[in-house]
């Protein structure tokens, strides 16, 4: 239980690296940095680690179009609330 309580930091770090080197909307290239430093934090997930950092990515990349936005426009409370939809299996 202890994983699913870390997933939304992990999210987190993974922004931080992300916008750090954004200029403007999500390039191909950032979300391969967002997924690979995910990816990175959840590897004890496995396969559902994958899915969430996919998940939260999509979620992420619809509520903040400008990367640059996220560090200081970010909503915790959402974040919490769609890391765990993320982790349930669920994309709503």
């Amino acid at each position: 239980m202890k994983k699913f309580f870390k997933a939304p930091a992990l999210v987190l770090v993974a922004l931080a690296f992300t916008v750090a080197s954004c200029g403007g909307g999500w390039s191909d290239d950032d979300k391969k940095k967002f997924m690979d430093k995910c990816s990175e934090g959840a590897s004890a997930m496995g396969e559902a680690g994958e899915k969430y950092c996919q998940c939260m990515l999509d979620k992420i990349v619809e509520k903040y179009p400008d990367p640059k936005t996220v560090d200081k426009d970010m909503d915790k409370e959402w974040m919490q609330k769609e890391a765990m939809k993320c982790l349930s299996g669920g994309e709503e």
